[in-house]
């Protein structure tokens, strides 16, 4: 519902822990995550990783269909959050350093690309250039939150 007021660039983050594929068809069968887990194994590492390859997905869709924006993923690096913290101790840097969106999202670059050490990288998946993934990424997200491109 933002898009018609962002005028140059969407930047999603993402992590590269984002896994390497995610069963879009069980999302779209499953209307919630209660659903969802009872009928997998599901783990709350599993939830992340597939989150975070669906926002670089996401960002892959948005750049085939919002051609008068950039839009670009990134992993943000290693960041002593809240949560690394408590998952595995301070092995990043201070959050007060962590500046690779910033680096992105004051230059310029190519639509659709997915970005590791603020350099331009290798996407997380195949699925990132498979048209009929990206699609149906949208299919999904346009049923589950009644908004679509």
């Amino acid at each position: 519902m933002l898009h018609p007021i962002v005028d140059e660039k969407i930047i999603h983050v993402a992590s590269i822990s984002a896994s390497s594929s995610v069963d879009l068809d069980a999302y779209r069968a499953s209307r919630n995550a209660a659903s969802r887990n009872a009928a997998s194994s599901y783990s709350a590492h599993l939830a992340y990783s597939e989150s975070k390859l669906i926002n670089v997905l996401q960002a892959c869709a948005y750049a085939e269909r919002l051609g008068n924006l950039i839009v670009q993923s990134l992993d943000p690096g290693t960041v002593n959050t809240k949560m690394l913290l408590a998952g595995w101790g301070p092995c990043g840097i201070d959050v007060s350093t962590a500046d690779n969106q910033f680096s992105l999202a004051t230059r310029a670059g190519d639509s659709g690309a997915y970005f590791v050490n603020d350099r331009q990288a290798r996407y997380p998946s195949t699925m990132c250039t498979d048209r009929g993934s990206l699609g149906l990424l949208l299919e999904v997200l346009e049923e589950h939150t009644g908004v679509g491109l």
